[in-house]
């Protein structure tokens, strides 16, 4: 029994060679399990040249009362993650 309503929005702003990215994102679960879900990341690219290119970003998300107990009652418990990530690309 899945009813729930999903919203994701990004934006990326454009600063001389540096673009910046916006992520938020959340389900509203309206089943019985009641499993709401959110997300947000930044993340930033630098282009130091047409060939060259560094990223790093940090994400973190959320979900509402993903334990259970003995009956298979959601306990209220929540789950949450932050990761961090970067890298660097060079095109040949």
């Amino acid at each position: 029994d899945m009813d729930f309503q999903t919203a994701f929005v990004s934006g990326t702003y454009s600063m001389g060679k540096n673009d910046f990215v916006l992520n938020l994102g959340m389900t509203d679960d309206d089943s019985a399990l009641d499993l709401d879900r959110e997300y947000v990341a930044l993340a930033v690219k630098h282009k130091f040249s047409k060939r060259v290119m560094a990223f790093a970003g940090v994400g973190y998300s959320s979900q509402d009362d993903v334990g259970m107990n003995s009956d298979g009652i959601p306990d209220g418990s929540d789950l949450s993650y932050t990761g961090v990530g970067g890298g660097m690309r060079v095109s040949f």
